[in-house]
């Protein structure tokens, strides 16, 4: 299914339509090769999700048998990361024409790659705002207010300077993921050198991708967060001693209702990996005709002779 077209330059909104024409144009393909791996990372992300969703049953099992319930989570975990790695690797095998095991390492990678900017993100919010307003109080600095207001905004500030910086690896990425002969060094090599150059083309196309796919996908979470919802509100209900006021299905509701949406939004996800794979394309073609520009201007220039 690779796109002998790949290689062309193409605007933020030509980059758009050509996903938009690959995902409608070859939906049988894209099922086949994707639904597995699609359903089972809706699984993982489900029984991770339950983790956060007040139940008093699961809380209950939690504090009577915590190893247990500690080894699930961390089982959970694994599965999410190997469904993942599966899941990007079923995407990416339809348009590099890779084998399955080459296509999963270099899937393995990137998954690494991504846990570790999440993990440094979110490690920035959550421990390096405390940690320097504990510091900027300790030794008063600043007022506790002023301090605690500050160092969230520092870590915020810091938290959006680390993706920006890396923004330009979602174009050496995916083009490691594409290209057999792109080493795992190109993420922040080459590759990322020549995304850099590209920076506000790949801010602008990853933010209109964003934004659509913030819009479809809230329709797609909508019967999940009102479900959602309605169990945090009677499992509230319940703690403050109000009587079970859901039916007896409806925890395995909520399991259906999650492993459904979080499917469509794993394909919206899809449609995402396909933007970026032509504004890659755009990107290595650009620079091909910039240095072809080059070379012209360099060859037509007169010999001056003494």
């Amino acid at each position: 299914m690779r796109n002998e077209d790949l290689y062309k330059s193409r605007s933020f909104a030509g980059c758009i339509k050509s996903a938009c024409d690959m995902v409608v144009t070859n939906p049988i393909k894209i099922l086949k090769a994707t639904w597995l791996p699609t359903i089972i990372l809706a699984i993982a992300e489900t029984f991770i999700m339950l983790t956060y969703i007040p139940d008093m049953t699961i809380t209950q099992f939690g504090f009577s048998y915590p190893a247990l319930t500690l080894t699930l989570m961390v089982l959970c975990w694994i599965l999410s990361v190997i469904a993942s790695i599966w899941f990007i690797s079923s995407i990416y095998r339809l348009v590099n024409g890779q084998s399955f095991k080459e296509t999963c390492k270099r899937s393995a990678i990137i998954t690494i790659f991504y846990s570790i900017v999440c993990i440094l993100i979110s490690s920035t919010l959550a421990y390096g705002s405390p940690a320097f307003a504990t510091f900027l109080i300790k030794h008063k600095l600043m007022a506790a207010p002023t301090a605690i207001t500050g160092s969230y905004l520092t870590a915020t500030i810091l938290a959006i300077a680390i993706i920006a910086a890396l923004l330009p690896a979602v174009s050496s990425g995916t083009e490691y993921l594409v290209e057999k002969e792109t080493s795992w060094r190109n993420i922040l090599g080459t590759g990322y050198k020549r995304g850099w150059k590209h920076w506000g083309f790949l801010f602008t196309t990853n933010l209109m991708t964003l934004i659509t796919a913030t819009c479809f996908g809230f329709l797609c979470l909508l019967p999940l967060l009102i479900i959602g919802g309605a169990q945090t509100a009677n499992q509230l209900g319940m703690l403050n001693g109000d009587p079970n006021g859901a039916p007896s299905y409806f925890r395995w509701l909520l399991i259906a209702t999650s492993i459904i949406t979080l499917t469509f939004m794993n394909y919206i996800f899809l449609w995402g990996c396909m933007v970026n794979y032509y504004a890659m394309g755009s990107i290595n073609q650009r620079e091909e005709e910039k240095a072809a520009a080059k070379s012209n201007t360099t060859d037509n220039m007169p010999l001056i002779y003494e």
